[in-house]
């Protein structure tokens, strides 16, 4: 494993491709050693297939998000919320925009990414807590 020094972190893209290529081209005037994407990168927004053709030419690692679990299952596994009928909407337009390789590319999520930077120090990454993406963690939560 590359060890590296400086990691530029993205996260909750929420299929908005514009956001994302406006961090995409900081990240060009101000470049990083490693990039990696701490999940929820397709569902909700107005350009799922186009957020995961730039992850995908990226070739940086995406953890997976409870929003990209829920896309792919239709699950809930989140104690804290309730599908709605209007998210559902949302989740079938989503997928009605995914081929078969762009769901296979976001099943390929991991559910953590851990990267060697300088010296003895690793960096794990993820999304909620490294134990389960849907886990809200906040300013108070206890260690």
């Amino acid at each position: 494993m590359a060890q590296v020094a400086r990691v530029g972190v993205i996260s909750d893209i929420h299929g908005n491709c514009l956001a994302l290529d406006a961090v995409l081209d900081e990240l060009r005037r101000d470049p990083v050693d490693a990039l990696v994407c701490l999940g929820d990168a397709v569902q909700g927004g107005p350009q799922p297939a186009e957020v995961v053709a730039r992850l995908r030419e990226l070739g940086c690692p995406v953890v997976m998000g409870n929003a990209d679990a829920w896309v792919l299952s239709g699950a809930d596994t989140s104690p804290n919320e309730q599908t709605t009928p209007e998210q559902e909407a949302v989740r079938q337009w989503s997928l009605s925009r995914l081929t078969a390789e762009d769901i296979s590319f976001i099943e390929g999520f991991r559910p953590t990414v851990e990267l060697q930077l300088e010296g003895d120090v690793r960096l794990l990454c993820f999304h909620g807590s490294p134990t389960s993406f849907d886990d809200l963690i906040f300013m108070d939560t206890p260690e």
